[in-house]
């Protein structure tokens, strides 16, 4: 018999994502680690049963691993683990990534839809059980997938049509529905849902004695029940350990905190605070606005997932400060270390608010994208902040990892402190 085993996590260049990921997961009591690139020498049959990767640029977790790490992480799959890759988790591990699949990306796709939409499943797949033949689940921001190899690759969901709240770029699938041309030629890229029709968006494919899931569906959607449900569905069909204590540590009360943990919560807090406050001008000037409880849609051409980035890590970080206590070395390194991003973290804050109203007056003009701008001014701030790239750069990259860094820390501790009193 299967002995049951933690699932991995494999946090780089996950971000938002991997919270999402990880608070899924802890929502249905799974037992996990968090495993940085550092960290993936541990991950092998005799220590875990499913090795999740997170959504994200699929380019820049690659970019993270080197020839030694891919290769455990093909072991593990080859040996009999499962790996089970989100969106940008499902792109690392196609034929332009670790090649663990014979999937390939498409590059004419339709590359910003996000929000729900309805899939055909393979009903009779043990990944769906409890779940409706046509059912609703969420897509954001997907890359496109044609399987080379039929005979290996196996689709065990298709995309059928969009939900009534889905968006395409930031426009309202539901009210572009006869437009799609006008506003393709415009846009310059694929922006009509019809293209997604029957395309595949859960693939399963075996390696060696494991399996690997490509799943463009965000199972860890918040508050998303059917994606819940394939977690949940995944983790008996293969033998994840559980939590003993179903209950999520309630917070400490902040007299009962070390000083110095004190010190540092007020910090986050007070950053908190500043982030949410660039969040409410980009409100303000109707550059962002809120969608769903935990995401906020953003005007084409505005770095609204960026900004999403630092806005949730930081009330997350906040959460977990304040849910278990650190030793006192951990929190003056982490003090320490957050000292390194702070005139930073100012500096940006300051520039991207009077960057989001130049970019508010430039979207008045006529066209503005993330590369697309007739403002000079406009460009070089971009640049400094986000550099030149689409996925992330400048000095929002280097406030995001270190940022990334810190949350790591305070997350694995809150993570193993939930392992004691199981």
């Amino acid at each position: 018999m299967k002995k049951q085993l933690p699932a991995a996590i494999f946090w780089n260049e996950s971000y938002l994502w991997g919270i999402w990921l990880y608070k899924a997961l802890e929502s249905i009591n799974l037992k996990v680690d968090i495993l940085s690139v550092e960290e993936l020498e541990k991950l092998n049959i005799e220590n875990y049963s499913v090795f999740f990767v997170p959504g994200g640029w699929s380019s820049n977790k690659l970019k993270v691993l080197n020839e030694s790490t891919k290769e455990i992480i093909r072991k593990f799959v080859e040996e009999g683990g499962i790996y089970f890759g989100i969106c940008g988790g499902a792109g690392l591990a196609t034929e332009e990534g670790l090649g663990l699949v014979k999937v390939k990306k498409n590059k004419n796709r339709v590359p910003s839809f996000s929000g729900s939409f309805i899939a055909t499943i393979k009903k009779e797949h043990p990944l769906f059980k409890n779940i409706k033949q046509y059912s609703k689940f969420y897509l954001f921001y997907p890359p496109d997938f044609e399987i080379k190899d039929t005979n290996s690759v196996k689709t065990l969901a298709w995309f059928l049509k969009p939900g009534e709240d889905a968006f395409s770029s930031d426009l309202p699938v539901v009210d572009f529905k006869n437009l799609w041309e006008e506003v393709e030629t415009f846009y310059e890229i694929p922006l009509n849902p019809k293209r997604m029709i029957d395309k595949p968006v859960l693939m399963e494919s075996s390696l060696g004695k494991g399996i690997v899931y490509l799943s463009l569906i965000h199972v860890d959607t918040p508050g998303d029940k059917n994606g819940l449900k394939i977690l949940k569905n995944l983790s008996f069909l293969h033998k994840i350990s559980m939590n003993k204590n179903t209950q999520n540590k309630k917070f400490i009360k902040e007299k009962d905190l070390e000083s110095q943990q004190k010190i540092f919560l007020s910090t986050i807090q007070d950053f908190t605070f500043l982030v949410n406050e660039l969040i409410i001008l980009a409100e303000r000037n109707f550059l962002l606005y809120r969608r769903y409880p935990f995401l906020y849609q953003w005007r084409r051409g505005i770095r609204g997932l960026e900004y999403l980035n630092l806005w949730i890590i930081f009330k997350e970080l906040l959460k977990l400060l304040k849910k278990v206590k650190l030793k006192r070395k951990l929190v003056e390194n982490l003090l320490k270390k957050f000292g390194e991003i702070i005139d930073d973290l100012n500096y940006f804050i300051e520039v991207s608010s009077i960057l989001l109203i130049k970019e508010r007056v430039n979207l008045s003009k006529g066209k503005l994208t993330y590369i697309e701008t007739q403002d000079e001014e406009v460009k070089k701030i971009r640049e400094n902040l986000f550099g030149k790239s689409k996925s992330y750069g400048g000095l929002y990259k280097k406030i995001l990892d270190t940022l990334d860094y810190i949350f790591l820390k305070v997350l694995k501790e809150y993570n193993n402190s939930k392992e004691k009193l199981s």
